[in-house]
């Protein structure tokens, strides 16, 4: 998590004048400090709760005077208070259910009491913890609860009546229904792109069929960021107030664009002057960014969660840092605006909206929320009204360009074809979607493909499995595959599955998407990113000899219970938020298989090597390696390799 974006939400209350976010001295839960214009501690938390997953809100909010800071505007840490994690107003749990819930949240982390409005994450719990909470419930209550229930749930309470109440499942006419446009979406469509619209739509979002892509039941339609965070010395554009960042964007007085390509038309015009991109602050965001800046586009413009622009160019800055991106040619050439996809047209006011989308040559579209526990409602606001936003914004002036990331995921409904499936054919059907992650992703693939009917020259780009970078292995520590190998570090253990996992190098992504972006011709069709060759779990375990680990190859029901043995007993393992999804059988080829115009070498073993340096320093990311781990001798590499199968998992659509 990152604490400047939960402190982004804090200071976007209107009762709020400043914040600071930070992770407690355990590194276990986040402390807010606010100070305060009217908004007390639960009406701030209700705010919060509304606007980010549960495990982001902060465990204890802190009422401050001023929020200290450095002569520089920084925050000092130093000067804040400690904080107690004792919490007040403790309510005891009420009937069967709920004081048996308590009494296994108080085992597993270690607390006196639980009462029924304590937050599992407040107390101190984590993903790793909340599988052996789902497993105790299971023992002690009878009661089946997803991973994403315990993650969902404001409280105790909210867990006991979740378990006592499942949410539905969405069906395929549910997903059906809700991809399609809303109404003043496809009127401007219409109107824009010169398409008449027949028929009427619902938002892409449940709950919601107002014509706007609003949000779903209990999340608040306006989520705009408020201004009142302190300037960062980021020396990145962008201003206090939108407007002075934005027209700076539409001016465009920054000397004249170098050649990058035709303008749509075979205009002379030198074209994109301008690309709006969101997403900037995810891996592959950020090497999207620095590819367009390295190929000439002058001017990006990346919406951001933060409480002004210069917040928002100052985490774009500290993102492209962090994954030694960043150049210093980059810092006028990115501007940062404050937005929020899960808001209407972005949360931005009128004026600045109407800027930016007159602005804007292309719009690139990447912002996503990434998780696998939590439910279609809450993932759906960022996911589907996100896209639909876009396209909103696409079509607000003109018929801009939109190149939208979706996933191959929405494909793994179509697991056993006999052939094939290519970038020519539509994931028309949601059947066999269970996760509600992928079941965002198609629904919002379909809003966009729809735009593309009315007119609007959309592009989608689909992706597999997206890892480190392939030099310098920088990547995300706690994504699935970087998981997966610090298991295999962790237990001195590879199951021994005849499945091939994909990776593509994020690195080869970006300059792939680039490329085509500044393509004109490529406006309107589909494009698939996949790695068939990918790598074997023996050669993994190969990979990890030739590295210095000295690993066994054993079966998978052996790597499994090793999991659930050591998740029990409250050792973390990297995969546990996962040990609720290994299932008692070996995985077996788990997703089509595609034939795509993208190429990029295999995820061989030095790939691997560069990915483990990579989280050997990271920290927490692996355990130190024992004396003794390399033997350099016994098993050889070759030995374990073995032969690559001919099973193929589509790995990356984890």
């Amino acid at each position: 998590m990152e604490p400047a974006e939960v402190e982004s939400a804090v200071v976007a209350h209107p009762g709020v004048r400043d914040a600071a976010v930070v992770a407690s001295p355990e590194g276990d839960r986040l402390i807010g400090y606010v100070a305060p214009r009217t908004a007390d501690s639960e009406e701030l938390r209700g705010f919060l709760r509304e606007r980010l997953p549960r495990h982001m809100v902060p465990a204890v909010l802190v009422p401050l005077d001023e929020i200290p800071r450095t002569p520089h505007g920084k925050i000092d840490t130093g000067r804040l208070p400690a904080a107690s994690r004792d919490a007040p107003g403790h309510v005891p749990p009420r009937g069967p259910l709920e004081t048996a819930l308590a009494g296994v949240w108080a085992r597993i982390l270690g607390v006196p009491r639980v009462g029924r409005h304590d937050n599992f994450f407040a107390l101190g719990g984590s993903s790793l913890l909340a599988a052996r909470v789902l497993g105790e419930v299971r023992e002690e209550a009878g009661v089946e609860i997803s991973l994403g229930g315990l993650f969902e749930a404001a409280d105790l309470a909210e867990f006991a009546a979740s378990a006592a109440t499942p949410e539905p499942a969405l069906g395929d006419d549910d997903l059906r229904a809700l991809a399609v446009l809303p109404d003043d979406v496809r009127d401007a469509l219409g109107s824009t792109c010169g398409v008449q619209e027949d028929a009427r739509g619902v938002s892409g979002v449940p709950g919601d069929a107002s014509g706007t892509s609003g949000p779903v039941s209990g999340v608040p339609g306006d989520e705009r960021d408020a201004s009142g965070v302190p300037e960062d010395a980021s020396g990145m554009s962008g201003g206090r107030g939108n407007a002075h960042g934005v027209s700076r964007f539409v001016s465009g007085g920054r000397g004249a664009p170098g050649p990058i390509g035709s303008a749509p038309g075979g205009t002379a015009a030198k074209w994109p002057g301008r690309v709006l991109l969101t997403g900037a602050t995810g891996l592959l965001g950020a090497h999207l960014l620095a590819e367009l800046l390295d190929r000439g586009v002058p001017e990006v413009m990346c919406l951001v969660r933060a409480g002004d622009e210069r917040a928002a160019a100052g985490r774009v800055r500290e993102v492209l840092t962090r994954y030694g991106l960043w150049r210093p040619g980059y810092r006028e050439r990115v501007t940062g605006l404050a937005g929020d996809l899960a808001a209407p047209r972005l949360g931005l006011e009128p004026d600045v909206y109407d800027a930016v989308a007159e602005g804007s040559d292309l719009i690139c579209h990447t912002g996503r929320v990434v998780n696998f526990v939590q439910p279609y409602r809450m993932l759906g606001p960022v996911n589907v009204g996100g896209t639909v936003e876009m396209v909103r914004l696409a079509a607000h002036v003109r018929p801009t360009p939109l190149h939208t990331v979706s996933t191959l995921g929405v494909y793994l409904g179509w697991t056993g074809r006999d052939r094939p499936i290519t970038e020519d054919e539509a994931p028309d059907d949601p059947a066999g979607l269970g996760s509600p992650y992928y079941q965002s992703r198609w629904v919002a693939d379909a809003a966009a493909r729809e735009a593309r009917e009315h007119g609007l020259p959309v592009t989608v780009h689909r992706p597999a499995r997206v890892g480190g970078h392939s030099l310098t292995g920088r990547g995300d520590p706690g994504d699935y595959f970087n998981r997966l190998l610090a298991t295999f570090v962790q237990l001195r253990m590879v199951p021994d599955i005849p499945v091939t996992e994909d990776v593509i190098p994020v690195d080869h992504l970006a300059e792939a998407l680039a490329a085509r972006l500044l393509d004109p011709k490529s406006a309107g069709r589909d494009f698939h990113y996949f790695d068939a060759e990918g790598i074997t779990y023996r050669q993994m375990a190969a990979a990890l000899l030739d590295h210095g680990y000295d690993v066994e190859r054993v079966s998978w029901e052996r790597w499994r219970a090793e999991i659930l043995r050591r998740s029990a007993e409250g050792e973390p393992v990297a995969m546990g938020p996962f040990a609720a999804d290994l299932g008692e059988e070996p995985p077996g080829p788990r997703g089509p298989r595609f034939d795509c115009s993208f190429t990029c070498p295999p995820p061989g073993p030095a790939l691997i090597g560069r990915y483990l340096a990579f989280l050997e320093t990271s920290p927490g990311a692996l355990p130190e390696a024992p004396p003794g781990t390399f033997t350099g001798a016994g098993t050889s590499a070759e030995t374990l390799a073995g032969t690559s199968s001919e099973t193929h998992e589509e790995g990356g659509l984890r």
